[in-house]
């Protein structure tokens, strides 16, 4: 039968215990009786000790606050009397004579406490004789000061006297008391001093007084010694005899234990013997695994030394170091699967680890090497290391660019913890150059967000001038016979006024601001009507070739905006070539970009239209080539460029959800490509036939606008058309005239942007007065406003500024027709 680990433990340390057991109870009878003896020491020298401090007190007694000691003295007496019989009722063995003396201890002990009482009493006694001298004394000198004559003599007596009291006090004997005398009868001498000599006699006593009182003192001071070395005297001769009983006793149990502790020493030879050849296998064993952990070679299979505790024990580091491959095969994939470099870095600043990313980008495995060296090529620490930070268990983060990557990282620094307190540091490299990257593109469209929403708020406020010019002369061209002079040079004007007003669509494109009906078109037909336009224009020394891919499907855009693109960007490579004669080079095909394709653009994946065009001009100076977008910016010399050009094609592109490119190589040429989504259906653009529309009429219009000269040019607009005005240039006049009477109107005209009350507020006042009352609003620009939600107030129909006559004729008939239901008057 195999015995387990703890019971044969548990079989030797038996075998022990028996023999052990058997001499303790040998021995305990001596122990018990030295036990006692021992505790009978100890209470007499607490006894002793406590009639020692009682001897040592009095001693230290003087006058002061001897009431307040009265109480603690007799505390402590007590618990002599306490100590002293506890010795009674311990003591055996000794004599009679010892006995009797031992059962007086607590008599004396009372003795002991009435002297020390009495001593207490004399010595606050001779403290207060001694105050009633100093007042005594006072009183002398202050009758000695009231002597008619001899006041200075008397003084010096009274003086003489105090000198004599101090040799009285401090000799404690009555040897100056003649003296004293002698020094009453001067002051008697001196004449009227009766009340100094009463005074005198009554000093003199008192120090006769205090005197006796003085030897009482000492009397009780000797008495209390002497008492205390009586205590002394019956406790040690007790404890002599007891001592000499217990030596023999005391001889036998010092065998006893020697006796004991050599058996012990013996049974534990025999243990350790049987012991360490039980042990020794398995402690060699388990110091080779503890050794190929340290070396690394795991897992492993030590033998069982035995099928007991011990054999499972080995079993278990076997296990163990199964489990420790496995951590560390798993640390090592985690490691090894990161994309971001990262490596491990000693107290010493030198590589432990390197993952597989982290060798990719250094080009090679540098463990063993200084980390700054073989990362970042330097030869000293890095100046924005965090070493020291992460000496003091601290996880940090920082940003930094790497010239020999460039690339911006953001590295992750953290504490790894060692057993024996030193740390390493893990570091983690986190490219984040494509976000620094994004975030600078959204500053760009922040900035140009910016412009725009300036640009639209110029752009508004030229409509607002440009529509007196261009409705004043559209009604002078009516007014003057074709043909004269006046007549061409108002046509003049007007023409001027149109171009204005597509300047200013231009800029409303470019703050995506226009409000622009997009519809299904063919890219290869505007771009045969540019390179028609183009060639005719661009002098025939510079090439144009052409690659147009005649079957690329439709996109959803507005043409002339198309136009406008395709025209600026093969104006820009005609700029770019005509120094040098260049090549322009354009192209159409149908492409599809797929997810992260284009990182640095914001298009879905899916099929686009891809419009290139290239030339083989100078290229683009990289230090520019970031701003090339912005408005009004432009490298071409003065009048050959507003700088509005690409700004337009890249509001337009946005608008139509699409994104514009430049590939640029200083002194090789630019290509910009164009990209636009390719509808999924074609659907051909649906034809809608309109009914023509009489543009007379004798319907009463309200018309609201806050500028007198746009007010006064639509009024006469409206009454060529035979209709009845009444203008405001205030909208709440106007609200007040409509409340006045609603049905005095049939139309209700007013512009957008005004003071106080803007024409959405006015119309839905005006239509909470009167639910039919058709209106049209006038505007340059609003962002309030546009044609899809005009119809959430009332509105029937939207004018865009400038406004020419025969649009504003076609809207107001429209609007009144359908209000009606009518036709022509």
């Amino acid at each position: 039968m195999t015995l387990s680990l703890s019971k044969k433990v548990l079989l030797l340390f038996s075998s022990l215990t028996a023999i052990t057991l058997l001499l303790g109870v040998t021995a305990f009878s001596g122990l018990k009786k030295y036990s006692n003896y021992l505790v009978l020491v100890t209470v007499i020298k607490d006894f002793q000790l406590s009639t020692e401090r009682l001897k040592a007190e009095q001693i230290q007694w003087f006058h002061s606050d001897t009431g307040a000691k009265v109480e603690p003295f007799r505390e402590k007496i007590e618990k002599s009397k306490t100590l002293g019989v506890k010795i009674l009722s311990m003591t055996g063995g000794i004599d009679q004579k010892q006995y009797a003396r031992l059962l007086k201890l607590p008599l004396y002990l009372d003795y002991y406490q009435t002297a020390g009482v009495e001593l207490l009493k004399r010595l606050s006694a001779d403290h207060e004789m001694l105050n009633d001298n100093i007042a005594l004394m006072k009183n002398m000198q202050d009758g000695c000061r009231q002597l008619p004559n001899g006041v200075g003599k008397c003084i010096d007596l009274s003086n003489l006297v105090l000198a004599f009291q101090n040799r009285i006090y401090h000799n404690r004997n009555l040897s100056a008391l003649p003296e004293l005398k002698e020094i009453r009868q001067a002051v008697q001498d001196l004449g009227d001093s009766h009340a100094v000599l009463e005074t005198l006699d009554q000093y003199i006593g008192n120090l006769e007084k205090n005197y006796q009182n003085y030897l009482a003192i000492q009397d009780r001071r000797t008495f209390l010694r002497k008492t205390a070395d009586h205590f002394f005297e019956v406790t040690d001769d007790v404890l002599s005899t007891i001592s000499e009983k217990n030596r023999n006793s005391s001889d036998l149990l010092l065998y006893l234990i020697v006796f004991m502790g050599g058996a012990a020493f013996g049974m534990n030879l025999l243990f350790w013997g049987l012991a360490q050849k039980y042990f020794d296998r398995f402690i060699q064993t388990q110091k080779k695994a503890i050794q190929a952990v340290k070396e690394g070679k795991y897992p492993f299979d030590l033998p069982r030394p035995s099928d007991d505790e011990i054999g499972e024990l080995t079993s278990a580091m076997n296990a163990l170091s199964y489990s420790l491959a496995e951590s560390e095969n798993r640390y090592l994939t985690i490691m090894a699967s990161m994309k971001s470099p990262s490596y491990i870095c000693s107290p010493e600043m030198t590589i432990e680890y390197m993952n597989p990313a982290m060798i990719d980008m250094v080009g090679r495995d540098a463990t063993g090497e200084r980390c700054y060296e073989a990362i970042h090529g330097l030869k000293t620490k890095c100046s924005w290391c965090m070493h020291d930070k992460i000496q003091s268990r601290i996880s940090a983060e920082k940003e930094i660019f790497s010239p020999q990557q460039g690339k911006t990282y953001k590295i992750i620094s953290s504490p790894l913890i060692h057993k024996d307190g030193t740390i390493s540091k893990m570091i983690v490299y986190d490219d984040i150059t494509h976000l620094k990257e994004m975030d600078a593109r959204l500053a760009q469209a922040q900035k140009m967000e910016s412009i725009g929403n300036l640009a639209g708020g110029i752009a508004h406020d030229f409509n607002n001038l440009l529509f007196p010019i261009v409705g004043m002369a559209e009604l002078l061209l009516e007014d003057l016979p074709p043909g004269s002079a006046e007549h061409e040079k108002i046509e003049e004007i007007y023409k001027a006024g149109k171009r204005g007003s597509e300047l200013v669509n231009q800029i409303f494109t470019f703050s995506r601001q226009s409000e622009q009906k997009k519809i299904p078109i063919h890219l290869q037909q505007i771009l045969r009507e540019v390179m028609k336009l183009t060639r005719s224009t661009i002098p025939s020394n510079i090439q144009i070739t052409q690659d147009i891919q005649q079957d690329c499907p439709m996109v959803l855009a507005h043409p002339t905006q198309i136009h406008q693109v395709a025209m600026n960007l093969i104006t820009n490579a005609y700029h770019a070539v005509e120094r040098k004669s260049g090549k322009i080079d354009v192209r159409l095909t149908e492409t599809r970009i797929e997810a992260g394709e284009l990182p640095d653009s914001i298009l879905a994946p899916g099929r686009y239209a891809l419009l290139s065009v290239s030339d083989t001009g100078d290229g683009i100076n990289p230090a520019i080539i970031d701003k090339i977008f912005d408005p009004y910016f432009t490298t071409k010399e003065q009048g050959k460029g507003t700088g509005l050009g690409l700004a337009v094609v890249f509001g337009i592109l946005k608008e139509h959800l699409g994104d514009i490119k430049v590939y640029s190589k200083w002194g090789n040429g630019t290509t910009f490509n164009v990209y636009l989504p390719i509808i999924a259906k074609s659907e051909k653009a649906e034809i809608i036939e309109q009914k023509d529309v009489c543009s007379n009429g004798n319907e009463r219009i309200l018309l609201v606008d806050d500028e007198t000269s746009i007010v006064r040019l639509e009024k006469q607009m409206l009454e060529r058309l035979g209709y009845t005005v009444t203008t405001f240039t205030s909208s709440a006049e106007a609200l007040e005239a409509f409340r006045t009477n609603p049905r005095l109107f049939d139309l209700v005209v007013s512009d957008m942007t005004m003071p106080k009350m803007t024409g959405d507020q006015l119309a839905r006042k005006l239509t909470a007065l009167r639910p039919d009352i058709p209106i049209i609003i006038c505007t340059g620009f609003s962002e309030r406003i546009n044609q899809e939600n005009v119809t959430a107030f009332g509105v029937k129909g939207l004018l865009m500024k400038p406004i020419v006559k025969s649009e504003m004729a076609k809207m107001v008939r429209t609007v009144l027709d359908k209000a009606s239901q009518g036709g022509c008057p």
